[in-house]
């Protein structure tokens, strides 16, 4: 401290008369020095700790994380792939791929919820008015149909198994299971909404990004400044319009499937005509003076007429074929509860050979406007075969009948095995029962 600071001009001293001891030689205020050095390292020994983050800057920042995560690029586009994949998963799995792959195919699907279910509790952290809102809602309810395509469920839903007889109370159950089988089908579309989302988020984060004014001059107007940007309330506006038209898009996809009747509930099948027909030739069949010759021949006819092997070949002449449909006969047989008699009824409705290879024969001199096609010998052999048990989880019917694609057939369409009619998905398989048969002879 030097002594012009203790004695300024300005200070209270400076009109001290001077005295004797203004002569002798000046000391520096040691004292001064040794207590402000004193006080400089009392403070530089006494700095205190930085102040710990207090709770809500630690919100803040796991808040802005999370918005940073969900909005991350690389997270959106992961996201919108993910959303494709679930939205034409359960298709190419049908399409490419049998029923031993539905194990991969439901964990792929578990995963995909797990996933989708972090975004929204993310997006839920991070996104301001997102909790509850208008997106919240078509995520959660997006997410919740994937639960629909896992195997388990897709079975349980789709699986008519005897729901299309028994009275009239259970024909309108099974046109309900019907259209509920659409419905969730339909429910799949809802995914889209993912993807309108993904695609939205990315052009309001563009458009925020180049509608940022950059720092205005004197007198310039805010209007020229913005360029013409969307005000706040006109992206309000926009924002309600677009939700609308989700929701009436999505309302009409779902309601229409309901209003409109299925193709097969306009006119009768085949197959339900090919059931009665047989039916009342095997009981017809019962009588001591009537062979067994008409049941064999309906059931070779019924078989022909929906031939697995010419359905999913090639016309073997000129004209149409069962290639013309897409539904096709794999396996045929009988069931009941009292498994003993169902055994007996079963071999009784077994094929003679002869009778097999002598419709074969016939079938392939054919040269109608309808051919049926011809069968394989490996499955000719099983047509005059015995009848074996197909055994179902959880069901407490006996089932016996024979599969025109229990074996893989070298040089056929035939590149998987199903000995077991459960051996196909419930989306894949209709069940057709005798529609001519009493109630009593149905349970």
């Amino acid at each position: 401290i030097s002594e012009r600071d203790t004695y300024s001009e300005a200070g209270p001293y400076a009109s001290r008369p001077p005295s004797s001891s203004d002569n002798l030689p000046k000391e520096r205020p040691r004292s001064r020095l040794y207590s402000s050095s004193i006080m400089n390292s009392v403070r530089s020994s006494e700095k205190l700790p930085p102040s710990s983050p207090s709770r809500s800057q630690r919100w803040r920042a796991i808040k802005s994380f999370c918005g940073w995560l969900v909005e991350h690029r690389f997270v959106v586009g992961f996201m919108t792939l993910l959303t494709v994949w679930v939205l034409l998963g359960e298709d190419l799995k049908l399409i490419l791929t049998n029923k031993d792959m539905d194990d991969t195919f439901g964990a792929l699907g578990i995963i995909c919820i797990c996933l989708f279910s972090i975004e929204i509790l993310l997006s839920s952290v991070g996104k301001q008015d997102y909790f509850l809102g208008f997106f919240f809602i078509l995520d959660v309810v997006s997410t919740s149909s994937l639960i629909l395509d896992l195997p388990s469920i897709s079975e349980a839903l789709n699986d008519q198994d005897g729901s299309n007889l028994g009275g009239a109370e259970k024909g309108r159950t099974a046109r309900v299971g019907a259209r509920s089988a659409r419905v969730v089908r339909v429910i799949r579309l809802i995914r889209i909404a993912k993807l309108y989302k993904a695609v939205y988020d990315s052009t309001q984060k563009q458009q925020a990004s180049q509608s940022k004014p950059n720092s205005a001059s004197p007198g310039e107007d805010d209007e020229e400044l913005q360029g013409g940007n969307e005000s706040r309330v006109g992206k309000k506006l926009s924002d309600l319009t677009i939700r609308r038209v989700i929701v009436l898009v999505l309302s009409m996809l779902i309601c229409l499937p309901i209003l409109s009747p299925e193709e097969g509930l306009k006119n009768a099948a085949s197959a339900q005509y090919g059931a009665d027909e047989v039916w009342v030739r095997f009981k017809a069949s019962e009588a001591e003076n009537v062979g067994p010759d008409s049941y064999e021949k309906a059931m070779l006819r019924f078989i022909y007429f929906h031939n697995w092997f010419a359905g999913n070949g090639d016309c073997p002449k000129d004209g149409s074929c069962p290639n013309a449909y897409s539904s096709h006969l794999y396996w045929i047989g009988m069931s009941g509860m009292d498994e003993a008699l169902v055994r007996k009824e079963a071999h009784r409705a077994e094929l003679r050979r002869s009778i097999v290879e002598g419709w074969a024969s016939n079938v392939s001199q054919m040269n109608n406007i309808f051919n049926y096609g011809s069968i394989p010998p490996q499955a000719l052999r099983t047509l005059w075969g015995e009848w074996t048990q197909c055994r179902d989880a959880g069901k407490p019917e006996s089932k016996f009948g024979i599969s025109l694609i229990g074996e893989t057939i070298p040089d056929t369409p035939l590149t998987y095995a199903a000995p077991c009619y459960n051996d196909l998905r419930a989306l894949e398989r209709t069940v057709f029962y005798p529609g001519l048969m009493t109630s009593d002879q149905f349970e």
